[in-house]
């Protein structure tokens, strides 16, 4: 049996239900995080680890560590961020034992994270 092609007769609507790539209560957290980012980079713009001459005032790249992750307040919590350069910061990422002994990653409870989320309001 040969059937016929469906004849539309009006086009489809395209574009009407897009999905957002962030919502607002995410972009508004990453407003917060550059803020908070620049500020505290501006005030440690050296390499925090022991031992390390690495600057943002020599024109060297300083990355921000997130000790105790960048889950909802702890992304723009200054008390857990930390100014490394990129081999401390890849050497912290990849040895995670030294890094938690040692302090350069701290696990916090969920009842911490409230907190922190209260504290920040």
């Amino acid at each position: 049996m040969k059937r016929t092609a469906i004849i539309r007769r009006t086009p489809l609507k395209r574009g009407v239900c897009r999905i957002k790539p962030r919502s607002e209560k995410r972009t508004k957290d990453e407003a917060r995080y550059k803020q908070a980012k620049t500020e505290y980079q501006l005030e440690h713009p050296k390499c925090e680890m022991p031992g390390c001459s690495r600057s943002l005032l020599r024109g060297d790249l300083i990355d921000l560590h997130h000790k105790a992750g960048r889950n909802g307040p702890l992304l723009y919590c200054k008390k857990y961020f930390s100014s490394q350069c990129r081999q401390h910061h890849d050497y912290i990422e990849n040895n995670l034992s030294w890094s938690r002994s040692n302090g350069w990653i701290i696990d916090l409870t969920t009842d911490q994270v409230r907190q922190i989320r209260a504290e920040e309001g």
